[in-house]
């Protein structure tokens, strides 16, 4: 038949969560094997429909079985005219015309690079395999890859990717020596990662005499093999040797030397170093790492205010300071630089904003409410739309109970809370552009009110007061800086609006207590009873602010991951517990990390970060006795569901076969079946807000709770 395809591929798609580029690069692969290397580019290449509609390759491929592709070549030029080409996915064909180009190779360079700085690292790397056969970029492909896999770990391959650049480079005309001396380094730093110190050291020693950054790199990787040899001096003469003009602002070599400093307690020498090169490269995480060390020091605050003595002017500095502290776990360092920059500066609201929530993380949540009403103190006068921190004071401090408010969330263009209780009248709204002054006051208010609600405490009054100055913003405050305290807020604030609605007496706290331990999702179900093995228990709120699996494996050090473990030490020991986390990866942490690359396949991602949980959960069951509950991850958003599903189907499997831990639904998985109608999407009467449950989802709950707990472990839980 003439108008059949010149070539054809049918495919088996096992996993629907795979992205599309996966048998696109399959295809090409095949393709290109069948009719020669380099012909066609996964760069050049649009994946199609049979309707025509262009699907991105980065997404899972979401087609029906025995679908149609279309693969659409875009212009590139062969000695050939025309070639007809179908992927079945069965792929099916397209017909292409190709036009010949002085460089084929060149526009995939180019895209390479682009979307390794966009770090789209699984697409670069893919581009960069295409070149390996290249004799012209052979060799810089190989360096290329050799970089990527290292950044995740691969140090094995990495090393394998640099020799063989450097045996095409050495096998091929004209002059590829800096191409050679690159890679020479790079295999230097893999063979050190994997712990081969002599072939390491015959590496950089190879590299050492080149001229330019290659020569200082390498001295600054033999040093640090000094160093972990036990050859501290050695190694900070030698780093220090080569750190000269013009090479004297060396980050890599500056932090090996700070890092000699600080393991000597040279902690002058140290931070002087560090905050050198903070100032400069505020991105640089391995320079905030060892910072955020040194502050968690005893002695290092101080040693900071000998050498930037603490004023007005240098109070941003230690706010900065505050933040790159918290963000690598020195959460008391934070609290402390943020307490003495607010000191210096006590009607600064956006330090005072910082200071609340670094107490948060240390899970005060006493000390964090104190801390804001001695600001609110400080600054009565302050107004947001004519509503002062002084009326926010008086609200506080309004003995009656959320039981004598009425509140109603009021479903408009614009939602907000109706409050209303006898006498009160609340302050007219004033619709203007709010300045950043008027936002953090705006930030303070609402953490106020989300730190009220996770001590149990009454805060209608405070929603009352603040809702007009929140209604007058001009602004979306979703798209602020304070999007995050805005979302807190209005959770909480529906949350007890559905409270009234239902005549849901939430303000008693007697009874056993069960704890939820978890994201913002463990918001919703809070502060609410229900029967359980004969006895009447209230669900109390552990909050982890932004917490996702991924922050609790063992070499973490982000805030969320110190916060989780504040949290979890002030649960009783024996305690019943509901851990509800995972959504966050599901959202945003699962799909990025396979774009960069750290996961070959949505699944592989999944099952390393659900597998981090796991470990911690059962940690906790062993060392503290807990009788943990794992919740479903919720399923609301749109967007993620499919995601969601494919993650708790891997999640439900692992607590299953646990021995200490037990999954709430069981295993006909009755919970999260029932948040879902038949064609699964969220029940109606369970949404809230567009992210989180509706407080009534405790009638799936409630019975979930009691069913985990009346079962052994092994036994349908």
């Amino acid at each position: 038949d003439s108008n059949s395809p010149e070539y054809t591929k049918r495919f088996t798609i096992k996993t629907l969560t795979d992205p599309a580029s996966k048998i696109v690069t399959e295809f090409v692969d095949s393709y290109n094997h069948t009719h020669g290397k380099g012909i066609m580019t996964l760069d050049l290449v649009v994946l199609k429909t049979a309707d025509g509609k262009v699907l991105d390759l980065s997404e899972p491929l979401n087609v029906k079985d025995k679908s149609d592709l279309y693969i659409t070549l875009m212009s590139v030029k062969t000695s050939k005219t025309t070639m007809k080409t179908t992927v079945k996915t069965t792929v099916k064909s397209t017909s292409v015309t190709e036009k010949k180009t002085a460089d084929p190779y060149r526009s995939i360079v180019s895209k390479a690079e682009k979307l390794e700085s966009s770090q789209h690292l699984k697409e670069a790397r893919s581009l960069w395999q295409q070149l390996l056969s290249s004799d012209e970029y052979g060799p810089l492909a190989g360096i290329k890859l050799g970089h990527l896999v290292a950044r995740n770990k691969n140090h094995e391959l990495a090393a394998k990717y640099f020799s063989d650049a450097i045996s095409l480079a050495q096998k091929l005309k004209g002059n590829r020596e800096e191409l050679i001396i690159e890679a020479k380094l790079g295999e230097g730093q893999a063979y050190a990662a994997l712990g081969n110190m002599r072939v390491a050291a015959e590496r950089f020693q190879s590299v050492v005499s080149s001229p330019g950054k290659f020569g200082v790199d390498a001295k600054v990787g033999m040093a640090r093999l000094l160093l972990d040899s036990g050859h501290a001096q050695e190694a900070a003469d030698m780093v220090m040797g080569a750190l000269s003009p013009p090479y004297q602002e060396h980050i890599e070599g500056l932090l090996l030397y700070a890092t000699i400093a600080e393991r000597y307690e040279k902690n002058e020498e140290a931070l002087s170093v560090l905050l050198r090169l903070v100032v400069t490269n505020k991105e640089h995480v391995p320079v905030k790492r060892l910072l955020a060390k040194m502050f968690a020091k005893s002695g290092s605050i101080e040693l900071l205010k000998n050498t930037v003595p603490l004023n007005v002017a240098s109070s941003s500095a230690y706010a900065f300071l505050a933040t790159v502290a918290k963000d690598h776990g020195a959460v008391d360092a934070a609290c402390e630089l943020l307490l003495l920059a607010h000191r210096v500066q006590p009607d600064n609201h956006s330090y005072a904003l910082n200071y609340v929530h670094a107490l948060e993380l240390k899970d005060d949540l006493s000390l964090a409410w104190n801390a804001l009403l001695k600001h609110m103190s400080n600054t009565t006068q302050c107004t947001v739309a004519g509503v002062s921190n002084g009326a926010f004071l008086a609200a506080a401090a309004d003995g009656r109970s959320d039981l004598d408010w009425d509140i109603n969330w009021i479903t408009t263009e614009e939602p907000y809370a109706d409050c209303s209780v006898a006498g009160f009248v609340p302050t007219p709204v004033k619709r203007q552009a709010l300045n950043d002054e008027s936002l953090d006051i705006l930030a303070l208010w609402f953490a106020g009110v989300k730190i009220r609600y996770l001590m149990g405490a009454s805060i209608i009054s405070l929603v009352a007061c603040i809702e007009p100055a929140r209604r007058s913003s001009k602004q979306l405050l979703h798209s602020t800086t304070i999007r995050n305290e805005h979302a807190y807020y209005c959770c909480v604030a529906q949350v007890k609006a559905s409270h009234c609605l239902t005549k849901t007496d939430v303000m008693d706290h007697s009874g056993d207590k069960i704890y939820l331990c978890g994201d913002s999702h463990s918001l919703s179900p809070a502060w609410q009873k229900f029967p359980c093995q004969d006895k009447e228990v209230v669900l109390t709120p552990k909050l982890v602010t932004g917490l996702k699996h991924w922050h609790l494996r063992p070499e973490e050090d982000f805030y969320p991951k110190i916060h989780f473990e504040r949290v979890v030490k002030t649960i009783p020991s024996g305690s019943t517990v509901v851990f509800i986390f995972g959504e966050i990866d599901c959202r945003e942490g699962i799909l990025l990390a396979v774009q960069k690359d750290r996961y070959e396949t949505i699944e592989e991602g999944m099952r390393c970060t659900l597998g981090y949980y796991i470990s911690k959960l059962e940690a906790l069951a062993k060392n503290r006795k807990f009788t943990i509950l794992v919740h479903p991850i919720v399923p609301v958003l749109d967007e993620t569901r499919s995601l969601v599903i494919a993650y708790n189907t891997l999640l439900r499997e692992s607590v299953l076969k646990s021995g200490s831990l037990r999954w709430l639904g069981g295993r006909d998985d009755s919970l999260f079946k029932g948040l879902l109608t038949q064609d699964m999407k969220l029940e109606p009467e369970f949404v809230l807000d567009g992210t989180h449950l509706h407080p009534s989802y405790l009638r799936l709950l409630g019975p979930a709770i009691s069913q985990a707990l009346e079962a052994e472990v092994g036994e349908g839980v």
